[in-house]
């Protein structure tokens, strides 16, 4: 048997949740990490530490690196369904600001492999007087035929920025 015993984070920024019950021989497990980019901008690499035990205890290292575009922001920064009965639809939508500096910023495609549609609204400028970021909608909808258990996925948004061609956006 093998059940998480501790976690350390090398920084604020990364939560991580680990499955709370003791793993029998053979059984797996989700562990789920999360690194919030609003606490930094640019690239970053980040360290979790993560001890099983009690029996035999062990720790492993796991390295995550993200980058934090300071002009695109998504609010909430990701989908999640939470449980959703089997052969039930769910949506959610997504709002995506960019604050860039390129007047006919807008996204391009979609990646999606997921169980789910996706679409996107077009972008919606502000006034030159008002000012304010470029606003689309991300709207996200489970499939009926989605299969039973946990998702987690990545949509690509494709974009004209060459400074961030793609935005992913996790889906849970």
């Amino acid at each position: 048997p093998m059940q998480v015993t501790d976690v350390r984070r090398s920084c604020g920024c990364l939560e991580a949740y680990p499955p709370e019950r003791v793993l029998q021989p053979h059984e797996s497990g989700e562990f789920t990490v999360t690194m919030n980019t609003a606490k930094f901008t640019g690239p970053n690499a980040q360290t979790i530490y993560v001890t099983v035990g009690p029996q035999y205890v062990s720790t492993a290292v796991l390295r995550f690196q993200a980058n934090s575009l300071a002009d695109v922001m998504l609010k909430p920064g990701q989908v999640l369904f939470g449980q959703v009965a089997q052969g039930e639809r769910a949506t959610q939508a997504v709002t995506l600001e960019y604050t860039g500096k390129q007047a006919n910023w807008t996204v391009t495609g979609v990646v999606a492999n997921g169980p789910f549609d996706v679409d996107v609204s077009e972008p919606v400028r502000p006034r030159l007087l008002l000012g304010g970021p470029t606003k689309a909608t991300v709207t996200v909808r489970l499939k009926a035929d989605a299969p039973a258990g946990p998702l987690a996925d990545v949509i690509q948004l494709k974009t004209n920025d060459p400074a961030s061609p793609v935005i992913p956006l996790a889906v849970r």
